[in-house]
């Protein structure tokens, strides 16, 4: 486990948004989150969080360590 993901299970990380890989055959990752949302689906954040998706994303802040990853792939 990195260090990263240490820290990441020191949080009650239920209480943020996490963001996910989007699987190729998939249109988009909101897509995908909604999917697995409908179907009850295990998903894994770029942090390492696994989680079944239950609620809306968008009543809680973002996961950072998510956030900071995201950003370092799109630099």
């Amino acid at each position: 486990m990195t260090e990263l993901q240490e820290s990441i299970f020191d949080q009650d990380t239920s209480q943020f948004t996490h963001i996910t890989d989007c699987p190729d055959e998939k249109e988009t990752a909101e897509a995908w989150v909604a999917e697995a949302t409908a179907h009850g689906l295990e998903l894994t954040a770029l942090c390492g969080y696994v989680w079944v998706p239950k609620s809306d994303p968008v009543r809680h802040p973002v996961c950072q360590p998510c956030l900071d990853i995201a950003q370092i792939r799109l630099a």
